[in-house]
C-alpha cells in the first residue's frame, strides 16, 4: 500500500506533461486598429485606380479616355509632374445613369470631359485641402480653345476671346468642410486622398461633372429672374445709346449685363440675384415699373453730363444691383462657416481710369438659423437678403445664387 502511493506521485508530472503537450493552441486575437502605412508612396496613380475594387467603372473610363495618355506626355514634355484625380466610386456612377457596360459605347470626347474634369494639375493631400478657408479654385485638364458666349456677335462683344492660344480652361471649385470634401458647392465624401508616387487619388461618393451654361444663360432662362434680366437690359439701352464706353467696370458705365456673359479677361464671379417676388416686395410690381424707374436717370447718365474723362454717374438701377454681384466664386458654405468673408469687398471700379477714383463696395454675411443673410456695410440696417433656392449654381464664368430682396438702403 505503501509503495503503490508512492509510484502514484512519482507518475503525476508524465500525466500533467502528457496533458499539455495535448492542448491545441489558439492563434493570438487581434487588438486595435490596423497600423496604415504612412511610408513613402509605392505606387502610381493608375496602380492605385487598377487596385481599388469600388473603382471599376472609373478605372474603365480612366483606360478608354485619353487621361493616362495625356497624362504621360505632359510628362514627357515638361519633366516630373504630380496631379490630383478625384475618381467617383462605382456607386457615384450608377446614380448618374453609368454602368460599367455602358463605359465602352459612350464617345471618347464624352469620356475625356468627365476624366478630364476632375484631374488637376498638382498634389493637393489630404493636409493641404483639410486647411483650406472657402473653395480652392482648381484649373482642371479640360481645356477648349473655342466655347460659345450668349453675346457673341453684339457690338461690344464679337468674339470672347478664346482661341489656341488662350483656351477656356474649366475650373473645379474643391473645398473642406467638417471633414468632408467639397466639390462646386456639394459635399463629395470624407474619404481621404491617397498619395501615389506620382500624385493624389481621392475617392468620392457623387459625380461632378463640368458646367454647360454661361451665367447670363442660366438666369435668362430662369422666369423667376425676368425681373433682373429686364433691370440690366434697359440700362444697358441707356448706356449704348449715349455712347458710353463697355470697356469700362459696369459700377461706371458699360452693359449690366456684360458680367453675366463668358469672356476672356473677365474674372469668375459671384451673382445674387434677385427674384421677381424680391422686386415686387420693393415695389416693382411690373417690368413696365422697372423701365420707369430707370428712365428716371436718363438726363443724368446722358448729355453734358457725361465726359469720358470723368466718372459716368450710373442708372439708379445700378446703384442699387451693383451690390448683387462681386468677384471671386463663394458658395454658401463659405459664407456659412468662414468669418473672414465678413466684409470683403467688392471689386474697385475707375482702376486704370483716366482721373477716376475706386469705388468699394461692401457686404457682410451672416448665418441665420443656416441661412445666409447679406447686408450692406454702408447701410447695416437696410433691406436684407437672404440665399434661398435655387443657389450654388456653377456656371462658365461663376457662381449664382437667388436671394428674396433687393439690397436697399431702406429696411
Amino acid at each position: 500500500m505503501y509503495m503503490t502511493h508512492k509510484i502514484g506521485w512519482w507518475l503525476l508530472p508524465l500525466v500533467w506533461l502528457a496533458v499539455s503537450c495535448s492542448k491545441n493552441e489558439e492563434p493570438p486575437k487581434t487588438v486595435g486598429q490596423a497600423i496604415p502605412y504612412t511610408g513613402a508612396p509605392n505606387r502610381t496613380l493608375q496602380a492605385l485606380i487598377d487596385s481599388i475594387p469600388t473603382l471599376r467603372i472609373y478605372d474603365s473610363i480612366y483606360h478608354h479616355s485619353d487621361l493616362g495618355h495625356l497624362l504621360d506626355s505632359l510628362r514627357g514634355a515638361q519633366g516630373a509632374k504630380y496631379y490630383t484625380l478625384f475618381a467617383p466610386a462605382d456607386e457615384a456612377f450608377q446614380k448618374a445613369g453609368i454602368t460599367l457596360s455602358q463605359v465602352g459605347s459612350y464617345a471618347p470626347a464624352v469620356l475625356d470631359s468627365i476624366a478630364f474634369y476632375l484631374a488637376a494639375t498638382g498634389s493637393y493631400t489630404t493636409e493641404g485641402l483639410s486647411t483650406l478657408q472657402g473653395y480652392q479654385p482648381l484649373n482642371t485638364l479640360l481645356q477648349v480653345t473655342s466655347i460659345q458666349s450668349s453675346y457673341q456677335g453684339q457690338p461690344w462683344n464679337p468674339g470672347n476671346g478664346f482661341s489656341a492660344q488662350n483656351p477656356y480652361i474649366y475650373t473645379l471649385y474643391v473645398g473642406w468642410t467638417n471633414g468632408t470634401l467639397m466639390q462646386n458647392g456639394r459635399p463629395v465624401g470624407a474619404n481621404q486622398g491617397i498619395q501615389a508616387t506620382d500624385g493624389v487619388l481621392w475617392e468620392t461618393d457623387t459625380l461632378v461633372t463640368k458646367p454647360t451654361q454661361e451665367a447670363y444663360a442660366v438666369i435668362a432662362g430662369d422666369t423667376s429672374f425676368s425681373f433682373f434680366m429686364a433691370a440690366g437690359e434697359i440700362s444697358d439701352s441707356i448706356y449704348s445709346n449715349n455712347y458710353i464706353s463697355v470697356s469700362r467696370p459696369v459700377y461706371t458705365s458699360g452693359p449690366d449685363t456684360v458680367f453675366l456673359q463668358l469672356m476672356a479677361g473677365l474674372a469668375p464671379r459671384t451673382f445674387f440675384v434677385p427674384t421677381n417676388n424680391a422686386f415686387r416686395k420693393a415695389g416693382f410690381q411690373s417690368v413696365t415699373d422697372i423701365y420707369n424707374y430707370i428712365l428716371q436717370s436718363y438726363n443724368v447718365v446722358s448729355g453734358n453730363f457725361y465726359d469720358q474723362n470723368y466718372n459716368v454717374i450710373v442708372t439708379n438701377m445700378d446703384s442699387i444691383l451693383n451690390y448683387h454681384q462681386s468677384t471671386g466664386v463663394f458658395y454658401t458654405q463659405d459664407m456659412l462657416s468662414d468669418p473672414s468673408l465678413n466684409m470683403y469687398v467688392e471689386s474697385p471700379t475707375g482702376a486704370g481710369q483716366y482721373n477716376q477714383h475706386p469705388v468699394y463696395l461692401y457686404l457682410t454675411f451672416s448665418n441665420v438659423n443656416g441661412q445666409v443673410v447679406l447686408h450692406r456695410q454702408d447701410f447695416p440696417g437696410g433691406r436684407a437678403a437672404t440665399v434661398v433656392a435655387p443657389y450654388d449654381m456653377t456656371t462658365l464664368n461663376g457662381v449664382v445664387h437667388s436671394v428674396d430682396n433687393l439690397l436697399l438702403p431702406q429696411p
